[in-house]
């Protein structure tokens, strides 16, 4: 059960758009207990510089949530929903998105390394010039998703749907591809036929 005076502390921080007493607070309490707040409270305003690094949020509703800028770093974002939400300047690294909605979210430029995305839903997503080395797109919805200049070094993205994705420019050294998402790409996008045909060509 959250505890009311918390739930009013970051009330508070919203309101005012300071979240200095909120940062304060974080760093001074130790323990995951302090994220049993974050799973009951209304993420319906701006949260711009909060800290809610390794934040325990599993199935949180933040569609209407403003979260430019806010440092997500290894946060637990299991089934999140996340849908159209603007996540500029946002710190994702390490994060796990396993089961998350992000379509149509905007994630242009956004530093998503080593984040788990197994099965999320990423489709009509705007990712453009991301940093995703290393990340978990197992099974993942690509569909119509924008990774143009997007890294994807070393990223997993077997089983993902890539109908209609954008990867033109994208780097895609060392990442792991199956048949079907090479067939997907074959028909939609000709113009990656090169770079499939490099990776076909590591295979062997």
């Amino acid at each position: 059960m959250a505890n009311p005076d918390h739930l009013a502390l970051l009330h508070k921080c919203i309101e005012a758009g300071d979240f200095s007493e909120w940062n304060k607070w974080r760093e001074d309490v130790s323990g995951l207990s302090k994220d049993e707040i974050l799973s009951e409270f209304d993420f319906g305003k701006p949260l711009r510089i909060a800290d809610l690094r390794e934040s325990i949020l599993p199935d949180t509703n933040f569609q209407q949530a403003e979260l430019c800028g806010v440092d997500l770093f290894k946060a637990d974002l299991r089934n999140a929903n996340l849908q159209g939400n603007r996540l500029w300047d946002t710190n994702l690294e390490g994060a796990n998105l396993q089961g998350a909605n992000l379509c149509r979210a905007s994630l242009v430029g956004g530093l998503l390394d080593n984040v788990n995305l197994q099965d999320a839903d990423l489709s009509h997503c705007d990712m453009c010039e991301a940093s995703l080395r290393n990340a978990d797109l197992h099974n993942a919805n690509l569909t119509q998703t924008i990774l143009e200049i997007a890294d994807l070094t070393n990223a997993d993205l077997r089983g993902a749907k890539l109908s209609s994705a954008n990867l033109w420019g994208a780097n895609l050294e060392g990442t792991q591809f199956d048949d079907e998402s090479i067939r997907e790409s074959f028909t939609v996008r000709p113009c990656f036929i090169s770079r499939f045909i490099s990776y076909l060509f590591k295979k062997r």
